[in-house]
C-alpha cells in the first residue's frame, strides 16, 4: 500500500513537471519594435574624412557636408544638390593643422560658417566657405586660446548677433568666450571650478545649465547660474560617454550616462530632472560594448527623443516609447570601420540621417530612415539550445531539433502557437527536412538517417557509417516518392573524406540503399557542397580548393537503378587573389529563368557572387567579414521575390539582413536582431507577410520575425 501511494505521488510530480516544461516550451514573449530601413549612398571617393560637420555653407537652403582629411590639413566640402545628391567634393589647404571643426550659423539660419580649432599655437578661427560650385574659404576672425586647448564646445543658446563657446585644455581648465557678428571673438570671464574638466556636456535646447566631467573621477557636475552652487553627481562605474537634453520637455536637464561594466555590455543610465526632486525614477539598459559617440535625436519622427550611440563599426538606436521609457534597440552594422560619424537632417523631413566616413574604403555613406520594416518579434522558448529548424509553409509547421535532450519538437505556426508533439532521437541532429508526406533527419555518431511519416506515425531508422558529417543535401524525386541523399564526411586524421550518395525509396522494403558511382569523386579538395533541381533534373554544386586554384563545379546527377553518374556541365574558376583568401561556404540559388547563381563566402574577402550572367566573379564589397562559424542564408526573406542575405555573426551575437536587388546587388547590412547566436535559420512567405525563424542557441529560443513586404 505505501509503495502504491509513492508510485502515484511520483506520477503526480512527473505530470506537474511535464506541465511546467510544456509551459516553458510554449512561452511566447512578444516584442514589437519599429526598425527603420537604411539606404547607402557612396558620395566621397577621395579618402576618409574626420570631424564631419553639416551646415548650409552656400546659403541655398540645402544641407552641405564638410570634414577634414586624415592629415587634418585639408578642408573638404560637398555642396548639396537636393535630397542626398551632392556636387563633386572640393578641398582647400588650411594654413595650419586643424584639430576640430564646428558648423556655426551666426546670421540666423541663412548661411553657415566653419569654426576651426588650430592646434599649435591654439587659436579659434571663423571661416566663410563660399558659394556652391567653387570653394574659396575666407578667414573672418581669429581668437588666441590658452595653450593646449584641445576641444571647443558651442552653446545652443545664442542670438543672431552673438554665440558662446567653451574651450577646454589638456590640463583640464575651462575658458568661456563669445563670438560677435561684428566685433568677432572676445574672452568672457574665466570659470573658477573646483575640479579639472575632462569633458563638457551641453544641452541641445536653449538653457544656461550644463554638465562637466571631472578628470580621474566618476563624478559629473551640474552647473547653473549664481547663486546656485555646482551639484556633484557620483556614478558607480566609469563614465565613458554622457549627454544632456530635456526628454520630458519640462525645461529641466536630463542626463544620459554610458558606463563601462567589466566583462559586460556598456550600461546606459538616464536620470531625469537632475537637481530637482520631481519623482521621475531613472532608467537603465545595456547598449554596445564600447561606444565612442552619443547622439540625442528623434530618429523615427514620432516626436520623442531617442538615444543613438556609435562604436565606430555600428550604430545603435534606443527608441523612446515615452518621454521616460525606451524600446529595445535597433543596430546598423557598418561595412567598414569609420573615421567620422555625425547625425543631421539632410533632406529636412524631420528625421535625421546618419552620416559615416569609411576609414578603409574612403567613401562617405548616408543612412536615411524611410519606413518601418519589422512588424514584430515573437520569442518561443525551447527546452534546450535549438540546433536545427525547418519550416513548411503549406503545413505551417515548424520542427525544432535540440541536441541537449535529443528530441525534435513540432510546433504549429499560425496566429497562435500550438505544440503538436515531440519525439526522441538517437544522437546529435545535424540536418532536418520535411515535405507533405514525411520528415527526414540525420544524426551523428554514428551517422543515421531517420524518416517519420505523418499519417502512420511510423519511424524508420537506418545507420549509414561511423564517421562525422561535414555537410548533407537532399534531392526530392517526382511526387516525393523517392529522394537522393548526399553526405560529405568530416576530415579526420589519417583518412580521406568521402562524398557518399544514398537512395531513399518510400515504396521499397529496403527504404535506404547506398548508390554506386560510375566514377569516384575525390572529396579531399571539396570545401562545401550545394544542390539544385532545374527542369526536373538534379544538380550537385561543389566548391573545391586545390592549392591556390579554387573553383565551383556543377554536376548533373543521372540515376540508373542503384547506380549514379556525375556529369560536369559547368565550371567557374576564381582569380588568384580570391583563391588565396580561403573560401569557406557555398550557397546556390535557382532563378526564375531556370539558371543558377552561386555565392562563395570567405573569412577575409566577404562574399563572391558567381553567375551565368557574369563574365567574371563579382565581389560584394559592402559585406562585413565572416568567421567560419557564421551562418549565411541566401533566399527571399521579405517576400519581394528577390533573394536577400540573412547572416548570423556569432562573435557579435547579431542577425544581419541585406535586402536583395535586381542584378545581384544588396542593401547595406542591417542588424534586425541582437543578442542571438543562431544555429539554424529558416524562412517562410505568406500572403500577409514574410517570416524568419531563427534557432537562438544563446537564449534557448526560436525567434520568429515577421517582416513587412
Amino acid at each position: 500500500m505505501p509503495r502504491s501511494s509513492n508510485h502515484c505521488k511520483t506520477h503526480a510530480q512527473l505530470a506537474c513537471l511535464t506541465l511546467l516544461w510544456l509551459a516553458s516550451v510554449l512561452n511566447v514573449q512578444a516584442s514589437l519594435k519599429p526598425l527603420p530601413v537604411y539606404f547607402r549612398y557612396e558620395l566621397l571617393k577621395s579618402g576618409a574624412l574626420t570631424n564631419l560637420v553639416v551646415g548650409d555653407f552656400d546659403g541655398d537652403g540645402l544641407a552641405d557636408i564638410a570634414g577634414l582629411t586624415r592629415s587634418q590639413r585639408d578642408l573638404v566640402v560637398m555642396h548639396a544638390k537636393g535630397k542626398f545628391s551632392f556636387r563633386s567634393c572640393q578641398s582647400f589647404r588650411m594654413p595650419s593643422r586643424v584639430q576640430s571643426l564646428l558648423a556655426l550659423d551666426l546670421a540666423g539660419k541663412k548661411h553657415s560658417d566653419v569654426v576651426a580649432l588650430i592646434s599649435s599655437p591654439s587659436r579659434a578661427q571663423l571661416w566663410h566657405i563660399g558659394e556652391a560650385g567653387r570653394i574659396n574659404p575666407k578667414k573672418q576672425t581669429e581668437l588666441p586660446l590658452p595653450e593646449g586647448t584641445d576641444q571647443l564646445y558651442l552653446l545652443s543658446q545664442h542670438s543672431s548677433e552673438t554665440c558662446h563657446f567653451f574651450a577646454r585644455t589638456e590640463t583640464g581648465t575651462l575658458t568661456a568666450f563669445s563670438l560677435h557678428k561684428k566685433e568677432g571673438f572676445s574672452t568672457d570671464k574665466p570659470l573658477s571650478l573646483s575640479h579639472r574638466v575632462s569633458a563638457v556636456f551641453l544641452p541641445n535646447f536653449s538653457t544656461s545649465d550644463f554638465f562637466t566631467q571631472a578628470v580621474g573621477e566618476n563624478v559629473l557636475w551640474l552647473h547653473r547660474p549664481p547663486p546656485n552652487e555646482p551639484l556633484a553627481i557620483r556614478c558607480k562605474e566609469s563614465v565613458s560617454l554622457a549627454a544632456t537634453t530635456d526628454f520630458n520637455r519640462n525645461e529641466l536637464l536630463d542626463l544620459v550616462i554610458a558606463q563601462a561594466i567589466p566583462n559586460r555590455k556598456t550600461a546606459v543610465e538616464v536620470m531625469f530632472d537632475v537637481g530637482v526632486e520631481t519623482g521621475v525614477s531613472p532608467i537603465r539598459f545595456e547598449t554596445l560594448v564600447n561606444p565612442k559617440q552619443i547622439f540625442i535625436q528623434d530618429f523615427n519622427g514620432d516626436g520623442l527623443l531617442d538615444i543613438g550611440l556609435s562604436d565606430g563599426v555600428s550604430f545603435v538606436i534606443h527608441f523612446a516609447q515615452s518621454t521616460t521609457a525606451f524600446l529595445e534597440s535597433m543596430v546598423i552594422a557598418f561595412s567598414d570601420e569609420t573615421s567620422g560619424v555625425t547625425v543631421a537632417d539632410l533632406n529636412q523631413d524631420g528625421k535625421p540621417e546618419i552620416i559615416v566616413s569609411e576609414q578603409k574604403a574612403g567613401k562617405l555613406v548616408v543612412y536615411s530612415t524611410s519606413h518601418y520594416e519589422l512588424l514584430g518579434v515573437e520569442r518561443l522558448a525551447t527546452s534546450g539550445a535549438p540546433t536545427q529548424i525547418d519550416f513548411h509553409s503549406d503545413r505551417k509547421q515548424l520542427f525544432v531539433g535540440s541536441n541537449r535532450h535529443h528530441q525534435i519538437e513540432a510546433v504549429q505556426i499560425d496566429r497562435h502557437f500550438s505544440r503538436s508533439g515531440s519525439f526522441s532521437v538517437a544522437g546529435k541532429i545535424v540536418s532536418l527536412w520535411q515535405d507533405e508526406v514525411e520528415m527526414i533527419w540525420l544524426t551523428a555518431s554514428p551517422v543515421t538517417v531517420t524518416r517519420k511519416r505523418y499519417k502512420s506515425e511510423q519511424i524508420i531508422s537506418h545507420r549509414l557509417f561511423s564517421l562525422g558529417i561535414s555537410q548533407s543535401l537532399l534531392w526530392r524525386g517526382s511526387e516525393s516518392q523517392s529522394a537522393i541523399l548526399a553526405v560529405l564526411e568530416e576530415r579526420t586524421n589519417g583518412a580521406l573524406p568521402q562524398l557518399l550518395f544514398y537512395a531513399l525509396n518510400r515504396d521499397s522494403a529496403l527504404s535506404i540503399s547506398e548508390m554506386l558511382l560510375d566514377k569516384p569523386v575525390s572529396a579531399e579538395s571539396i570545401v562545401s557542397i550545394g544542390g539544385a533541381t532545374l527542369k526536373k533534373k538534379n544538380y550537385l554544386v561543389v566548391l573545391k580548393s586545390e592549392k591556390n586554384a579554387n573553383s565551383v563545379i556543377v554536376y548533373e546527377l543521372n540515376v540508373e537503378k542503384s547506380r549514379l553518374s556525375l556529369t560536369e556541365v559547368e565550371k567557374h574558376a576564381f582569380s588568384n587573389l580570391f583563391a588565396q583568401q580561403g573560401a569557406r561556404h557555398l550557397l546556390v540559388k535557382v532563378n526564375k529563368n531556370e539558371t543558377m547563381d552561386f555565392l562563395v563566402t570567405s573569412s577575409k574577402s566577404g562574399i563572391l557572387l558567381l553567375s551565368e550572367r557574369l563574365y567574371q566573379p563579382q565581389q560584394i564589397s559592402n559585406f562585413p567579414k565572416l568567421n567560419t562559424d557564421d551562418i549565411v542564408l541566401w533566399r527571399d526573406g521579405d517576400g519581394d521575390e528577390l533573394a536577400d542575405l540573412i547572416i548570423s555573426r556569432h562573435q557579435r551575437a547579431e542577425l544581419l539582413f541585406l535586402r536583395g536587388h535586381p542584378k545581384g546587388s544588396f542593401d547595406m547590412p542591417k542588424i534586425i536582431l541582437s543578442d542571438v547566436i543562431a544555429t539554424s535559420i529558416a524562412s517562410g512567405i505568406t500572403k500577409q507577410h514574410a517570416t524568419l525563424f531563427v534557432a537562438n542557441a544563446k537564449l534557448h529560443t526560436v525567434d520568429i520575425l515577421r517582416l513587412k513586404k
